[in-house]
């Protein structure tokens, strides 16, 4: 699930919801979107509607994995009654 932010500042992780394995940071805050740095390498310029937060994305994934391990603990509770 993509997550969107209102603003990015210089230094935020970024990702193309649909490329999420390639990860990039913000390099530049332009009048109308931001010049970002790419993990393969690639410089482009993009506008904000484009991106999402990398590290809001790693957040959520974290809290769905433990809600996951929560469930998968109270069947294995259930599962020795």
């Amino acid at each position: 699930m993509a997550i969107y932010r209102k603003y990015y500042t210089i230094g935020d992780t970024v990702y193309r919801p649909f490329a999420t394995y390639n990860p990039g940071i913000v390099m530049e805050v332009l009048s109308n979107g931001y010049t970002i740095k790419w993990l393969n390498g690639k410089v482009t310029s993009t506008g904000g509607l484009q991106i999402a937060s990398f590290d809001d994305l790693i957040q959520d994934h974290l809290k769905k994995a433990e809600t996951h391990s929560r469930k998968r603990d109270k069947l294995r509770v259930e599962e020795e009654k």
